[in-house]
C-alpha cells in the first residue's frame, strides 16, 4: 500500500510531461528512530560545481539527485517522515548518509526547486463501502417513526407521527410483497429443497394482514423479527470499491485548477469530509436502471448509434427490462398508486401490476427512447432515491490499516467535483478526495489521543517490558517449572509487523510485553499478539512459535 503524505508536485508547464509519480510502500520506508539498508554511495567529485539557477536550491536534495545520476537509480522518492529513497533495478533503498526528512523539510527543499509551483500533501489508498441496504433504510425510517409516534407531547405531534408510520408500514409491506414474488420465482426455478422453509414462513407472516394488524400493539418487537427475520432476504445493498486520496482540500483546489464542484460544496477547512468523483458517483451509486438510460441516451445522441443496431444499447434494454425490483423496493403504497397510475397512462394500458408496467415502459427502442427517458426523469425519478448515498449522507469507510487491521471513520459526503475538459475521462475521474485526518485514521498512524489511550490500557493490564535474553523464561518459565495446561488465553508483544499468523494456530497463554522479541531487522516495532496451540506444554517447547504474529 503506497506511503501516505506523498508529496505531489504541479510543475510549471516543463518541456516533458513528468512520469506518472510512483510511491514507496510502508514496508520499503524506514520510520523515524530506525536504519535500513542504504544504496551504494557514489562519488560525486566529477560533478564540479552547481549551475548559478540551483545555487538557492536545498543541498540535501541536490545530493540526492546527484546520487540519482551516478547509482543509475530509475526514481528518487521524496515522502514526509522518511529517508529520500533511491529505486535501483526495481527495489528501494534510502540515499547514503540521508537523515529522516519530516513534512515541513520536504515542502521546504521541493519549493526551492525551481519549476516547482507548489506542494501538495496526498496519499493514495482505497476502500469496500456497502452502499445501504433499502429494506433497512426502510426499517430504520420506521423505527425512527414510531419512536416520534411515542415520544409525541402534542395532539398534532401525534397526528402528524401516526402518518408518518403509516407510510413506512405501507412501503415496507410493499418490500415484503416483492419478496414473496422472489420466492414464488425461485421455486419455479430451484430445487425446494435449497429453500429454507422457515424463510418462507418468515415471509408469509409479515405478509400477513394479522401481522399489521398486531404490529402497535409490540412495534419494537415486530421491528425486531422484520429486521431479524426479513432485512436478510432482501439483500440488494451494493459493495463498493473506493479509491480516494487523503489531502488538503483547499491546497489540492488551488494548485489543480481545472477542479470544479459540480454538485453540493467544498468541504471547508479543517472539518473531516469526502468529495465523490462525479465519474464514481455515477457509475457506482446511481440507480441501475437511470444509469443504463443514461447510457443509451448519450450512445444514440453523442456516439450516432442505434438500439436497433448497437449490441450494448441492446443488452441495456434488456437489463432494464428485467431489472426492475430494485425499483420496486423503494415504492411504498401511495408511490406504487401513483406509478400505476402514470405508467398506464404513459403505455395505455390497464395492466395493474407495477412490475409488469415497468418492465414494458423499458422496452425502448429508437422510435420511444426519447420520450419515455423524458417520461422517466419528469414523473418517475422524483419519487425515487437515485443514488445510494445522497449529498449530506454519512459515509462510514472501513479500511485495512498498514498492519493488517480494520479500520473505519464516519465521514459526511459534501459533494461532487470533476477536471474541466476531463469530465468524460475514467482515469481523471477514478479518484475520490477525503480530509487527511480521516486518511491517516484509516491508513494506521496513531494520533495523540490514541497513544494516550494505549499506553493507559497498557498501564491498567500491568504489561511490563521484557528483554530479549530474558522473555523464553518470562513467556514458559525455566526448565525447574512446573508443567503448564489450561484454557486459551492471549500473549502481547512487541515486534516488528511483519509476521502472521498460520491457519493452523490458536491463541495462548498470558500477558507480557516483550521489546525486539524477533531477530529479524527492524524497520518499526508495534504491539502484536503471539497465537499459539494450548496444549499441555513445558518450558520453550513451542519457542519457535514467537515468529508468528499478528501487529495491532
Amino acid at each position: 500500500m503506497p506511503q501516505p503524505d506523498a508529496m505531489s508536485v504541479p510543475l510549471h508547464a516543463p518541456a516533458e510531461a513528468p512520469a506518472a509519480p510512483a510511491f514507496p510502500t510502508i514496508d520499503s520506508v524506514p520510520q523515524p528512530g530506525t536504519t535500513a539498508p542504504a544504496a551504494p554511495v557514489a562519488d560525486v567529485t566529477e560533478l564540479g560545481p552547481i549551475s548559478p539557477e540551483y545555487q538557492n536550491a536545498d543541498p540535501d536534495i541536490i545530493a540526492a539527485l546527484q546520487q540519482v545520476l551516478f547509482t543509475g537509480a530509475s526514481d528518487l522518492h521524496i515522502t514526509a517522515n522518511a529517508a529520500p529513497m533511491l529505486r535501483v533495478d526495481g527495489g528501494l533503498s534510502p540515499v547514503a548518509g540521508a537523515s529522516i526528512w519530516t513534512a515541513e523539510k520536504v515542502r521546504a527543499s521541493l519549493l526551492k526547486v525551481e519549476n516547482v509551483k507548489s506542494v501538495v500533501p496526498m496519499g493514495i489508498s482505497g476502500a469496500l463501502v456497502t452502499s445501504g441496504n433499502t429494506i433497512d433504510l426502510a426499517l430504520e425510517k420506521l423505527r425512527n417513526a414510531v419512536k416520534a409516534r411515542r415520544d409525541a407531547k402534542t395532539d398534532a405531534q401525534r397526528a402528524q407521527a401516526e402518518t408518518r408510520v403509516a407510510s413506512e408500514k405501507g412501503h415496507v409491506r410493499q418490500i415484503v410483497s416483492v419478496l414473496q414474488g422472489d420466492l414464488k420465482n425461485a421455486k419455479a426455478v430451484q430445487d425446494e429443497r435449497t429453500i429454507d422453509p422457515a424463510d418462507v414462513a418468515a415471509v408469509n407472516r409479515a405478509a400477513s394482514d394479522a401481522f399489521w394488524q398486531d404490529f402497535d400493539k409490540q412495534p419494537f418487537e415486530s421491528l425486531e423479527f422484520l429486521e431479524n427475520r426479513i432485512a436478510s432476504q432482501a439483500a440488494d445493498a451494493d459493495l463498493l470499491f473506493l479509491n480516494y486520496i487523503g489531502t488538503d482540500f483547499q491546497a489540492f483546489q488551488k494548485s489543480f485548477d481545472r477542479m470544479k464542484i459540480v454538485e453540493g460544496t467544498m468541504v471547508p477547512p479543517g472539518k473531516r469530509g469526502f468529495l465523490f468523483a462525479k465519474h464514481v458517483y455515477e457509475e457506482q451509486l446511481k440507480l441501475k436502471a437511470a444509469r443504463r438510460l443514461d447510457q443509451i441516451k448519450e450512445g444514440t445522441e453523442n456516439e450516432g448509434e442505434t438500439i436497433a443496431t448497437d449490441p450494448d444499447l441492446k443488452r441495456m434494454v434488456r437489463e432494464n427490462v428485467s431489472q426492475v425490483r430494485e425499483i420496486l423496493l423503494q415504492l411504498d403504497a401511495p408511490k406504487t398508486v401513483d406509478f400505476r397510475a402514470k405508467l398506464q397512462r404513459e403505455l395505455g394500458s390497464q395492466e395493474t401490476d407495477v412490475g409488469k408496467l415497468l418492465a414494458a415502459f423499458f422496452q425502448t427502442d429508437d422510435r420511444n427512447f426519447r420520450g419515455r427517458y423524458d417520461f422517466f426523469y419528469r414523473e418517475l425519478a422524483p419519487s425515487l432515491e437515485l443514488y445510494r448515498v445522497r449529498i449530506g449522507d454519512v459515509l462510514t469507510i472501513k479500511a485495512f490499516t498498514r498492519s493488517g487491521y480494520v479500520q473505519s471513520v464516519n465521514v459526511p459526503v459534501y459533494g461532487t467535483f470533476e477536471f474541466q475538459g476531463l469530465e468524460k475521462s475514467t482515469l481523471a475521474g477514478a479518484l475520490n478526495l477525503m480530509d487527511m485526518v480521516s486518511f491517516r485514521e484509516l491508513y494506521g498512524f496513531m494520533s495523540g489521543e490514541k497513544l494516550a489511550e494505549i499506553q493507559a490500557l497498557q498501564k491498567a493490564a500491568g504489561a511490563r517490558d521484557v528483554s530479549r535474553e530474558n522473555a523464553e523464561a518470562e513467556l514458559f518459565g525455566t526448565k525447574s517449572d512446573a508443567t503448564l495446561s489450561g484454557s486459551p488465553r492471549r500473549i502481547e508483544a512487541t515486534t516488528t509487523p511483519k509476521t502472521r499468523i498460520p491457519p493452523s494456530v490458536t491463541p495462548c497463554c498470558s500477558m507480557f510485553a516483550v521489546r525486539n522479541a524477533s531477530t529479524t531487522p527492524m524497520y518499526e516495532t508495534r504491539t502484536v499478539s503471539f497465537w499459539r496451540p494450548m496444549k499441555s506444554f513445558s518450558n520453550g517447547g513451542m519457542t519457535r512459535l514467537m515468529a508468528w504474529g499478528n501487529t495491532t
